[in-house]
C-alpha cells in the first residue's frame, strides 16, 4: 500500500531532470497513484522553502508555479485514491504557506481522519 511506503520513504526529486523523468512516468502510467504522488512531491520540493527542518519547519512559497503543479497532482492522487491521506497533509502545508488557514484546517482534519481509517484497516 502506498500509504505505508510514503511514511517510510523520503524522496528528494527537486532537480529538473528528476521532475522530467517523473513527468514522463505520469504520461506512461496516467492511472498510477504512486507516479502522480511522487511527481507532486517533486513539485513541492521545487516550490517550497523551509525555515527550520524540512517537513516540520515553517514552509514558505518559493515558486507559485511549482506549488500550483503540486496541487494539481495531489488532486489527481485524491481522485485516483480517495482514501490516501498524504495529499491532504501536503495541501495543508501549502495552504498554511499561502495563509489560507481555514482550508489548511479542513485538509488537516481530512488527513487525520483518513490516517485513522488506514490505521484501523492495518490493525484488522
Amino acid at each position: 500500500m502506498l500509504f505505508a511506503a510514503s511514511v517510510a520513504l523520503h524522496i528528494s526529486c527537486a532537480t529538473p531532470g528528476d521532475i522530467a523523468s517523473l513527468e514522463e512516468r505520469v504520461k506512461v502510467e496516467p492511472d498510477s497513484v504512486q507516479a502522480h504522488y511522487y511527481l507532486a512531491l517533486a513539485y513541492v520540493n521545487a516550490g517550497l522553502e523551509w525555515e527550520g527542518q524540512r517537513d516540520v519547519g515553517v514552509a514558505t512559497i518559493a515558486s507559485k508555479k511549482w506549488v500550483n503543479r503540486a496541487m494539481t497532482q495531489f488532486e489527481k492522487v485524491m481522485e485516483l485514491d480517495p482514501k490516501f491521506p498524504e495529499p491532504h497533509y501536503w495541501l495543508k502545508v501549502i495552504y498554511n504557506a499561502e495563509g489560507k488557514y481555514e482550508e489548511a484546517d479542513r485538509e488537516a482534519e481530512v488527513y487525520v481522519n483518513l490516517t485513522a481509517q488506514a490505521k484501523r484497516r492495518y490493525e484488522k
